[in-house]
């Protein structure tokens, strides 16, 4: 005798003579409430962010490999460095010497600009910083006022006096060579006898 399922009933939810139980009508008239899903099958929508940035990232190769992104051109300076140390010239006349400093800075690795950058950090305060700039302008361009600065601030310092003069001497030698104006050449000069009276004077306190 064959198994019969059992009828269906209309009054029931489905799954009714399935074994499930059934979901009963509230009330006359009412459809029966519908089946209830585990979490799992109504997922966030925040697990579709990483799909998302994969594609967005694909997308972004597939762009560059065609050309098609956006480049960024890197504009150079408009000022030659000339122009730059025209600029560090007026402004450090003008007492502005933080603007000088770089405008300075902007035109090395010019001689003069190594000068004009010593005498600002001289200004400011900063001495050491100041002899190694005038000592890389007289090193690289053997201009005479960077060879004096030295020889003035050795003196000033009080010690390597014999480097000081040996300095001087040649700020004087080269200024005379290079026809500057008279003035100038005349202060070398100054410097240098300073530099020779404090050599002297040191020599009298050791006998």
């Amino acid at each position: 005798m064959a198994f019969l399922p059992p009828p269906a009933d209309d009054r029931l939810g489905p799954g009714a003579g399935l074994g499930l139980a059934p979901a009963r009508a509230k009330g006359p008239g009412k459809r029966p409430a519908p089946p209830v899903f585990p979490p799992s099958a109504a997922r966030p929508a925040f697990f579709l962010i990483p799909a998302l940035l994969r594609l967005s990232c694909l997308f972004l190769l597939i762009l560059g490999g065609c050309g098609w992104l956006p480049k960024i051109n890197v504009v150079s300076d408009p000022l030659s460095k000339e122009e730059h140390l025209d600029l560090a010239l007026a402004y450090e006349r003008d007492g502005e010497l933080d603007i000088a400093e770089r405008e300075y800075r902007a035109s090395l690795p010019l001689p003069l600009a190594s000068l004009g950058l010593g005498n600002v950090l001289y200004q400011k305060g900063d001495a050491g910083a100041a002899m190694t700039r005038w000592r890389r302008a007289w090193r690289d361009g053997g201009l005479p006022a960077a060879a004096n600065n030295v020889a003035w601030a050795l003196l000033l310092d009080g010690g390597a006096l014999e480097e000081a003069r040996e300095l001087a001497a040649r700020a004087v030698e080269t200024s005379a060579g290079l026809g500057e104006d008279e003035a100038v050449v005349s202060n070398y000069r100054g410097t240098l006898s300073q530099i020779d009276a404090a050599i002297e004077a040191a020599r009298r306190a050791r006998q």
